[in-house]
């Protein structure tokens, strides 16, 4: 309210590490009277959340002869967001060109360093890739392995956040699941995550499992479009590796049938 205002410094609605900055744009206004001058800075609120805004400003001196700054503020903070998360997957996206081409590395470990990836691009603590087996979810791979999260470990499909995935065409998201329907989900009560985001791993046209990214608490902002981007850029890269895979299987498969029966391959193929 004004009155919280009056009387007090300018700084204390600018963030710590922009009051520098301040001052020197309000020395700026005041030694060019009647100029428009604009910038973009952070705030606080009074509640204590931080903005990005864009400020117009421009000096003019009253009846006493005492230099007055006007300033219009706008609300940009949605702008950064954006900005910030199209760097993010810009650094992210070179990131995983290099882990999807490093030679040398087996699939399980190139996907063990996309996972870990996606927990930094995230900020989400776990990662996992999974595998539908039956009524059952398979966490194939998991980055970082926990007691309750580690490679092998079976839970019920149906118990998992997962089965919704698996059916939903994208991604799937949610940054407080106890503040929302998704307590009303099976997985709330029994695996306790907050908050998630995934997506359903597909080869040769069939659901494979999935690739998701979770934690116990709810997540500190909002998944962003280019959070949801970059985990399907991430699932397209392990989907066509397990097309690979299968189609080499499949060729292994074939050569040693006609390897091993050599006077008549071509009837046992059937056997494939």
């Amino acid at each position: 309210s004004q009155e919280e205002l009056t009387g007090h410094s300018i700084l204390r609605v600018f963030d710590a590490r922009d009051h520098q900055t301040v001052i020197g744009q309000l020395n700026v206004c005041v030694a060019s009277p009647s100029s428009l001058f604009h910038w973009e800075i952070r705030k606080i609120r009074k509640d204590g959340v931080r903005l990005w805004v864009r400020e117009h400003a421009q000096a003019i001196y009253n009846a006493g002869d005492a230099a007055v700054i006007l300033v219009v503020c706008e609300d940009i903070t949605a702008h950064k967001q954006i900005e910030l998360s199209l760097r993010m997957n810009e650094q992210a996206i070179r990131s995983l060109q290099t882990v999807s081409s490093s030679p040398g590395l087996t699939f399980e470990q190139r996907v063990q360093a996309v996972l870990e990836l996606g927990c930094h691009r995230f900020g989400l603590p776990i990662g996992a890739f999974t595998k539908v087996m039956g009524d059952r979810l398979e966490l194939c791979q998991v980055w970082p392995p926990t007691d309750g999260f580690s490679p092998g470990t079976q839970i019920p499909l149906c118990e998992s956040y997962c089965s919704v995935t698996l059916q939903t065409e994208g991604t799937l998201c949610f940054e407080h699941a106890g503040s929302s329907d998704w307590r009303q989900h099976p997985a709330y009560s029994a695996l306790g995550l907050e908050s998630y985001i995934g997506t359903k791993l597909s080869t040769h046209g069939k659901t494979h499992g999935s690739i998701c990214f979770f934690g116990m608490a709810p997540y500190a902002g909002t998944f962003s479009a280019a959070d949801k981007e970059f985990l399907l850029l991430m699932a397209r890269w392990i989907s066509v590796e397990l097309d690979r895979q299968q189609d080499e299987l499949r060729l292994r498969r074939i050569n040693e049938c006609f390897l091993g029966f050599g006077s008549d391959p071509l009837a046992n193929i059937n056997r494939l």
